[in-house]
């Protein structure tokens, strides 16, 4: 039987077996922290809305010299704010009538937004011009025995 491990999970097992137990078997799926790390949920929003706008670039052989109007901010930023609604949606159910909890995801929420918006405005001409953009979120498999396959994900592949 061929099984999955994140790396997250591999570096868990070998620094505190009990904190594995714990996070990844306990009733064959782990337990949920009562709180979300929010650092994580951010950095995770803010990926989905440069991989939405990355997207309208897969253009082998061709370099952009500039973004024009038809390249769209907005859509990298919502696509990142909707993937914050969803990654928080179970907690703010949960947590619904904790005003602090709440008022943070909020502020979290525009912060998302804010980063997604302030990267593509400051860096994304420059970062266009200077790369070749051929592929966003390329999955990646190479078995390395019968019952290991080593698996990764590229966010960006340039030339």
């Amino acid at each position: 039987m061929v099984r999955t491990i994140s790396r997250s999970a591999h570096e868990v097992s070998g620094t505190c077996p009990r904190r594995y137990y714990w996070n990844y078997e306990y009733k064959g799926l782990g337990l949920d922290a009562a709180t979300p790390d929010q650092n994580l949920l951010i950095g995770l929003a803010v990926h989905k809305g440069l991989e939405v706008f990355f997207k309208q670039f897969v253009e082998p052989g061709r370099v952009w010299t500039s973004v024009g109007p038809e390249v769209s901010f907005g859509a990298a930023a919502d696509a990142a704010v909707a993937e914050y609604d969803l990654l928080t949606a179970k907690h703010r159910e949960l947590f619904s009538e904790d005003v602090k909890i709440i008022t943070e995801m909020e502020e979290n929420r525009l912060l998302v937004e804010a980063l997604v918006y302030g990267w593509l405005f400051h860096r994304s001409g420059a970062f266009l011009e200077r790369y070749e953009i051929l592929q966003v979120e390329k999955e990646l498999r190479t078995p390395l025995s019968p019952d290991v396959i080593l698996a990764s994900r590229l966010d960006l592949l340039v030339r």
